[in-house]
């Protein structure tokens, strides 16, 4: 069975141009793209105004996917599940089998309104990682951001980056999030294992300096503008337990950058994103 990913659309700008994404990633992957739709007070309240039965989102879905798949060799299926987004998508996720969601944020122009708060409330309720995009354009991954804290239960993480960098192909950049101003010794041990670890598993990566002041994701975001990063992970603390998502203080704050860049949101222990190639 071809593995899936997950877009969730209220037919904005924005969810259009997630979906435009997934669809690139689908191609590169070899996965198959499943677009959903969650029938909510929101969409029949749509309905109702234009004079419209549901059939017009079965119609709109059927569109959005015949222009994901022009000039591209993916299946791309459509649902439309009744209820709301939060019961919508993991009820999507269980049918289909899906290993990623990615969702597009700040739709003004859809009828759902699919905006930051939702967004956050879906992604820390996802089985499954969470890719989240913006307005901006992305045709590549080849350099990605991982802010890591070397001091608390790193291994796991690193072993995560490890799977995504062999998936996107890409660069990794580690920035530590306690650059070892306490206890250098130990930092610098720390270190050097981190750089040992990535060049065994021959991936290529550089390790950003660390700050010791300033607010947590301006400090992450002036990192990833400089080297340029296409693609920022965040990873829940393993001590969180579950298989869920669960931000740090300053997560929802990098999730939704002013640059645009576009968040991989996941714990480590989901596997489902790595499952590709069955």
């Amino acid at each position: 069975m071809r593995k899936v990913i997950l877009v969730p659309t209220d037919f904005s700008e924005i969810c259009g141009n997630a979906a435009q994404h997934a669809a690139i990633l689908a191609e590169v992957f070899g996965t198959d793209l499943c677009l959903i739709h969650a029938l909510n007070h929101y969409s029949r309240k749509w309905l109702d105004e234009n004079s419209y039965d549901e059939d017009m989102i079965r119609e709109m879905l059927r569109r959005e996917a015949s222009r994901l798949t022009l000039g591209r060799e993916i299946d791309v299926q459509t649902l439309m599940v009744s209820g709301t987004i939060y019961d919508a998508i993991p009820e999507a996720i269980e049918m289909t089998d899906a290993i990623l969601n990615v969702m597009g944020t700040h739709g003004k122009s859809g009828f759902q309104h699919i905006t930051g708060a939702k967004i956050l409330r879906v992604i820390t309720a996802m089985p499954i990682p969470t890719l989240v995009f913006q307005k901006r354009n992305f045709n590549h991954f080849d350099k990605v951001m991982l802010p890591l804290n070397v001091f608390r239960r790193w291994r796991n993480k690193l072993e995560t980056a490890i799977r995504i960098c062999r998936l996107f192909k890409c660069t990794l950049f580690i920035t530590e999030t306690n650059p070892g101003v306490v206890h250098p010794e130990e930092y610098r041990n720390r270190i050097e294992e981190i750089a040992r670890i990535l060049t065994e598993a021959d991936i290529d990566f550089i390790l950003v300096p660390g700050q010791p002041d300033g607010d947590y994701d301006k400090v992450i975001l002036n990192k990833a503008i400089s080297a340029r990063i296409k693609m920022i992970v965040l990873m829940s603390d393993e001590e969180e337990g579950g298989n869920h998502f669960k931000p740090g203080p300053w997560d929802e704050k990098l999730i939704f950058n002013e640059e645009q860049i576009p968040v991989l949101c996941l714990n480590p222990f989901m596997h489902n994103m790595f499952d590709i190639g069955g």
